[in-house]
């Protein structure tokens, strides 16, 4: 007796494998969705940690941490502190001249701090970016709030400044100068570098005042989310979440061909500006657009995904601590 044996047509075959790529189709966009949202819920706890971490050290000293040491950019910022209340206190411990300046002792990026700033922490790295390492420094994917005009938190272009909970560099109203780094003591400015601001000074409420939020890694030539560094620590509310506007990276470099926008050198006549928005990938976007908003955490520890439509003047007033604007929590 014959068994007769029939295999797949061609016309068979191709029918198998149409369905098998609609359904791959169908599937990727939904796994892809998933991650986006898994990624977008750890940041957000990412940030709540970080708040919940800034809560505790300002119980235990009763200010927040100093924005930078009192010298400057370049020998410690808030993240420095806040290492011991995200579990990292051996880590702490580790860093050298934290406040100082280069008559005390080693800069940030010096041989001596390898140990600490060579290590990438999980609490403060975004799933949803892509790690960068610059020789022996890390990137991380969060900022705190330094207001509503530039780092030197000095009136820009008839805005005024109205205070913030992260002081940074100091900034002469008379010259409209600022002043990065301290290096040589000098007795005009020294000790009013990144001096720490105690909950009690934000009057304008807690809930209702932006502690920190994202920034990305910047790829290439690119110093965002360097934060080690000062002048990559921080962001302002002079331009919107993931604007298209520039991040004014004086002082710094930055790479707009690999990443959003950014400059490194003034614009639009501003003095002495350094400027940078709350950026993320969340949400759709590009490696050169960013995404569609931004997690954002408040003074009292609450954390919002803040969409890249938000009204600016909204954005701005939830930057400053003192500006007496009026914020309801369906403004954003």
């Amino acid at each position: 007796m014959r068994i007769s044996r029939r295999g797949f047509t061609l016309i068979e075959l191709l029918v198998v494998i149409a369905i098998i790529a609609i359904l791959i189709a169908l599937l990727v966009p939904a796994v892809q969705k998933v991650r986006s949202a898994a990624s977008l819920a750890q940041c957000k706890n990412n940030l709540k940690q970080l708040a919940l971490a800034m809560h505790n050290y300002e119980s235990a000293h009763k200010t927040l941490p100093n924005g930078v040491g009192s010298h400057g950019c370049c020998w410690g910022t808030w993240q420095v502190l806040v290492l011991p209340y995200i579990e990292q206190a051996d880590m702490f411990k580790l860093y050298k001249n934290f406040g100082g300046n280069d008559a005390t002792g080693p800069r940030y990026g010096a041989a001596a701090n390898y140990p600490v700033v060579s290590n990438r922490i999980p609490i403060l790295t975004c799933p949803a970016d892509s790690p960068v390492l610059t020789g022996n420094v890390s990137y991380h994917n969060y900022i705190v709030n330094a207001g509503n005009t530039d780092f030197y938190q000095l009136p820009l272009k008839g805005v005024p400044f109205l205070g913030a909970p992260f002081n940074v560099y100091y900034g002469d109203p008379e010259t409209s100068e600022g002043h990065d780094y301290d290096d040589n003591v000098n007795p005009n400015f020294t000790g009013k570098l990144g001096k720490p601001v105690p909950f009690r000074s934000i009057t304008d409420g807690l809930s209702s005042t932006l502690l920190a939020s994202e920034t990305i890694q910047g790829h290439g030539n690119d110093l965002r989310g360097y934060t080690w560094w000062g002048s990559a620590a921080f962001f302002t509310g002079y331009i919107g979440p993931n604007s298209n506007q520039p991040d004014i990276m004086n002082g710094g470099s930055c790479d707009a061909t690999m990443n959003p926008p950014c400059t490194s050198a003034p614009v639009d006549n501003a003095p002495y500006p350094r400027v940078i928005a709350a950026r993320s990938y969340h949400g759709g976007g590009s490696r050169t657009t960013g995404g569609n908003g931004v997690n954002a955490a408040f003074c009292d520890a609450h954390v919002s995904f803040i969409s890249n439509d938000i009204n600016l003047n909204i954005w701005s007033a939830l930057s400053t601590a003192q500006g007496g604007e009026p914020i309801s929590g369906n403004d954003y």
